[in-house]
């Protein structure tokens, strides 16, 4: 644990910026007037649209997270979240992305740690039609259109160009490789599909 001297000279230096703090004694609790503050309309409006997107795509881990940094707000703004919101996305255009969550987690631990991953992918819609095996560098996750795609870079493959996978049609489970890959500068266009 920090010592008292840390704390105190924690405190006095958050002062010395601007923050207004009060200790409450014998509490180990830190109150401040600037929190919680209100999200101006189009930001709170904003917000509501992102929880509709998360829920009607089966991201719903994903919006639980977002609904941890709303607790900043007061409890008028955070009613006002839970509203039902008229806005409406075509289906046809908005993919499902629950019974991929597990790769989405993957590959995100992929980006950060720049690990190569691999995983099956199939090109068109029907798992039908031909399937590749692909190990990849990835890049992103990228939204388009409604759907969710991998960056990546396959240099097997595809010399210097990026190249992306639409998440729902990676088939099975992503495998995050022990390879390390050093950060490479985007090369964006051209972008090759993921065929």
């Amino acid at each position: 644990f920090p010592s008292h001297d840390t704390i105190q000279n924690d405190l006095s230096r958050l002062k010395e910026w601007g923050f207004c703090l009060e200790v409450e004694k014998k509490k180990r609790v830190l109150r401040s007037p600037a929190f919680p503050f209100n999200l101006p309309e189009i930001t709170l409006n904003s917000v509501r649209l992102a929880f509709k997107l998360l829920d009607d795509i089966g991201l719903k881990a994903y919006a639980a997270s977002l609904s941890q940094i709303t607790k900043i707000i007061p409890d008028s703004q955070q009613k006002l979240l839970q509203k039902s919101t008229a806005f409406n996305v075509i289906p046809q255009n908005l993919i499902n992305l629950s019974d991929h969550y597990s790769n989405i987690q993957t590959l995100e631990y992929a980006i950060s740690h720049r690990q190569e991953v691999e995983f099956e992918y199939s090109s068109k819609k029907s798992t039908q039609d031909e399937v590749f095996l692909r190990q990849v560098e990835p890049i992103s996750l990228d939204w388009r259109e409604g759907k969710l795609y991998l960056l990546a870079y396959n240099y097997k493959v595809h010399k210097n160009q990026e190249i992306d996978f639409r998440v729902d049609r990676i088939l099975g489970k992503v495998k995050v490789l022990p390879i390390k890959f050093a950060p490479r500068i985007p090369m964006t266009p051209p972008i090759v599909t993921g065929k």
